[in-house]
């Protein structure tokens, strides 16, 4: 039995929906909705009254710092009278060296770290002031902060009344997840309803042994956090909101 030729032809559009799809990956792995989600996750925080600044730890290409600088000038513009709204700053957070020395277990059984993807000096691409430079071009100096080092050393010297109502947790290993995360929680600096945007959540086959699966139960677990689920951030993320922990 041949195919009907008019059932193919129909078919087309299925085919340009998978190509369309396809072409729009950014050469860093990132979908449009990628970026998507990350400004909805943040008109969440300014329109439902989560208090706290802004942070991204790990800014590699500056792609998704871009997408954060202009969404909270634009931001800051709309709710500047909302009631809900309060003062905020971005911060960057990098070691601008690319990863750390890799030790842990938990990160050299990444596939990513066997195959060598990731390994230290790897994923850099701007240093620190280049990448002030780029965002300077969208969000103003006066409103941004960029903080240069690696998280095991610059996070815990962080001033006590700094908090944090959104998080873009873009580091890649375990060892890094805890290394941002734990003074954050430590110092009572996750505000309740902030929202942690995964961006490496299902790398190694999505193993919960490993990366940034196993630091957040981890996390979890040390400070009793209770959190929800907010579901996908595209096909390798995932994002939760924190209610509250000890």
């Amino acid at each position: 039995m041949n195919v009907d030729k008019k059932f193919l032809e129909e078919q087309k559009e299925l085919i340009n929906l998978v190509d369309d799809k396809i072409n729009s990956i950014s050469r860093v792995g990132h979908y449009r909705e990628s970026y998507e989600r990350i400004v909805e996750a943040l008109t969440y925080v300014y329109y439902m009254g989560v208090s706290g600044n802004i942070a991204e730890f790990g800014t590699w290409t500056g792609r998704t710092s871009i997408i954060l600088s202009h969404a909270f000038t634009t931001l800051n513009q709309k709710f500047k009278s909302y009631k809900l709204n309060s003062k905020r700053e971005l911060y960057f957070f990098d070691s601008f060296k690319g990863l750390p020395e890799i030790t842990s277990s938990e990160d050299l059984a990444s596939e990513h770290v066997k195959a060598g993807t990731w390994k230290k000096g790897s994923m850099m691409m701007h240093d620190y002031q280049t990448f002030k430079e780029l965002i300077d071009n969208f969000a103003s100096p006066d409103t941004f902060k960029v903080i240069p080092g690696y998280f095991s050393d610059v996070v815990p010297s962080i001033a006590k009344e700094v908090k944090f109502g959104f998080i873009h947790c873009d580091v890649d290993l375990y060892s890094s997840t805890i290394d941002c995360l734990t003074p954050l929680f430590a110092n009572k600096a996750v505000t309740e309803g902030c929202i942690i945007l995964f961006d490496d959540w299902n790398c190694s086959r999505a193993n919960n042994n490993v990366g940034q699966r196993k630091a957040f139960r981890d996390i979890c677990d040390k400070f009793s956090v209770y959190f929800s689920d907010e579901g996908a951030y595209s096909y390798h993320g995932r994002s939760f909101i924190i209610h509250n922990y000890r």
